[in-house]
């Protein structure tokens, strides 16, 4: 391969210093370069598609190229806080704003099921029948059906029991 041009400062780019705008650009840039990076490594293994590869490295160049030209015209001392703040980021996908709102309203839906009442009370009845050991006195506060029953307000079998409340399906 033939050695590469050194890349010049653009003609009318004269910039000296950044602004927190064109650092926020240029940092999004860098690490789209070292994502792209992290590709070629990981899809050369896997062996994608060459055209795949080569695009990549084609991304990777001209990420480069227009780095080194922003870079161009910058004062030293400028060209090392950019460089520096660069090195601190990494790309990443993240889901926006408004689908993580849509998906918290969606497990909020998932975690409330409609069920009728006399399958309820069918699915009580068959559950204390294998469950239910017949606690008596106090020993029945702490069963795990009891207190699921409690806590959505089903209602009990007995007014004035002598244990359990629904014991007696």
């Amino acid at each position: 391969m033939g050695e590469r041009k050194e890349v010049k400062k653009p003609q009318g780019w004269n910039k000296k210093y950044l602004s927190a705008e064109d650092r926020k650009q240029l940092v999004i840039v860098a690490a789209l370069m070292i994502k792209c990076e992290e590709y070629i490594k990981s899809w050369e293994e896997i062996g994608s598609p060459r055209i795949m590869i080569t695009t990549l490295k084609m991304i990777r160049s001209y990420c480069d190229r227009l780095i080194k030209m922003v870079l161009s015209s910058l004062a030293d001392d400028e060209r090392i806080r950019v460089c520096k703040e660069m090195d601190q980021y990494k790309i990443f996908a993240a889901y926006s704003q408004e689908s993580q709102e849509a998906m918290k309203k969606l497990k909020a839906l998932d975690s409330n099921l409609v069920v009728y009442k006399d399958d309820l009370f069918n699915l009580m009845e068959e559950v204390l029948e294998v469950k239910c050991k017949g606690c008596k006195e106090a020993g029945y506060l702490l069963c795990g059906v009891y207190q699921i029953y409690r806590k959505y307000d089903l209602p009990i079998v007995d007014e004035e029991p002598k244990g359990c409340p629904f014991q007696g399906f």
